[in-house]
């Protein structure tokens, strides 16, 4: 009687615990990709944008695919106006912006989102940022000003 509650807890855990280990990896890969757009590298390449998302995928290790990873990178005028409020269309999916690495010392914000299917049922209404599917946005960040790199 109790083997069936023990095994869904255990497997719960066990994925939120993989869950979280995706966060770190698309931490550490925005840190990684968006040192391209700060030191001007990305920008003084052919094309800003392929730099940005290989540098990005190849911190990703080959775990979580790059064809599910969403990205979104703009500049503003000012870290007080830096807005970074996630945007859903009529059918649940999340609108990205543009490709926007800015010049030398512009301000610049990298989102990069990824939705995290929970295997397990009913794992995700226990998280209170779940949608209906039973998926959670995985997100990290990164605000920083461009180096003066020209």
């Amino acid at each position: 009687m109790i083997l069936p509650v023990f095994s869904y807890l255990l497997l719960g855990i066990l994925e939120i615990s993989v869950m979280f280990a995706m966060q770190v990896i698309v931490e550490n890969a925005v840190f990684s990709a968006a040192r391209q757009i700060r030191t001007g590298q990305a920008q003084s390449s052919d094309d800003a944008d392929t730099t940005f998302s290989t540098a990005l995928c190849n911190d990703l290790y080959n775990i979580i695919d790059c064809d599910d990873i969403l990205y979104d990178v703009q500049t503003f005028s000012t870290f007080a106006a830096v807005d970074l409020t996630v945007e859903y269309d009529d059918d649940n999916e999340i609108i990205t912006e543009s490709f926007n690495a800015g010049s030398s010392e512009s301000i610049v914000a990298v989102r990069v989102m990824y939705q995290w299917n929970f295997f397990t049922p009913l794992i995700g209404d226990f998280f209170e940022d779940t949608d209906s599917t039973n998926r959670r946005l995985l997100m990290a960040t990164g605000v920083f000003r461009n180096e003066p790199y020209e």
